[in-house]
């Protein structure tokens, strides 16, 4: 999944608004790639 998450300047100094957050499912290329991105996610929530 990739996320992107958009902010704008909020109203006091140094705030921020959410504005949209955009989700997309995608599948790696190449196949092969999988494996390591997997690994890698768990391996970053796992801390």
């Amino acid at each position: 999944m990739l996320w992107d998450c958009d902010f704008m300047f909020g109203e006091q100094q140094d705030s921020y608004v959410l504005c949209e957050i955009n989700v997309s499912s995608v599948s790696p290329f190449p196949p092969s790639a999988v494996a390591p991105l997997v690994a890698a996610v768990l391996a970053r929530l796992r801390g």
